[in-house]
């Protein structure tokens, strides 16, 4: 759902637990029908579509297949999730739903579905905005601005790289919520999760 590009070798992995709620029935015979599995992610930066510089590097736009931008550095693609994709791409287009691609596909789709209907607009904005970063003061905000995009415009130095003031127009805030909102649009669009009218494009 977020960008992510730097989670999807690195910055990551693939936990289990056994789930103590589930009945024997359910369980069956054999105890990895107990086993859950998750993702526990971490160094979140690009979560948002920032680097460590905290320039937004990464478009709202950006697909899991796209090779011409900022994605993944260092570690470069992550064969399941472009693969799934891939799949996704062929669920669209393909009418043998007999084939595991459609059905890994179809199984795309759902998930982000379900994903979505979770994690709506407001409980996004409730857990990124009001529960994180309203609790630093402006301030800190302000600290923020002047050394990644003041700071090197006035050093005038190459080395140092160009200035990014244009990147200091609006709040970190304006600049987070626009790039959720594209993000999230252009995902439900392309998932077909929810109606265009919803949005004002």
């Amino acid at each position: 759902m977020f960008a992510a590009v730097d989670q999807r070798i690195k910055n990551c992995m693939l936990s289990f637990y056994c789930d103590p709620y589930i009945t024997a029935e359910e369980a069956g015979n054999s105890p990895i029908h107990r086993m859950r599995g998750y993702w526990i992610f971490y160094d979140n930066d690009t979560i948002l579509g920032l680097r460590n510089s905290g320039d937004i590097a990464v478009p709202w736009d950006f697909y899991e297949t796209d090779d011409a931008v900022y994605a993944f550095p260092g570690n470069g693609q992550h064969g399941l999730w472009s693969n799934l994709q891939k799949c996704y791409e062929l669920y669209q287009t393909n009418t043998n739903s007999e084939s595991l691609a459609y059905k890994l596909g179809k199984l795309v789709a759902t998930t982000y579905e379900i994903l979505r209907n979770a994690a709506t607009d407001a409980v996004i904005k409730k857990y990124i905005e009001t529960e994180q970063c309203d609790y630093y003061p402006d301030a800190v905000h302000n600290v923020d601005l002047s050394i990644k995009y003041l700071h090197p415009g006035n050093l005038r130095n190459d080395d140092l790289g160009v200035s990014s003031l244009d990147k200091a127009q609006g709040t970190r805030s304006a600049h987070r919520k626009l790039w959720l909102d594209r993000r999230f649009t252009w995902l439900d669009d392309l998932y077909n999760t929810k109606s265009v009218s919803d949005y004002n494009l």
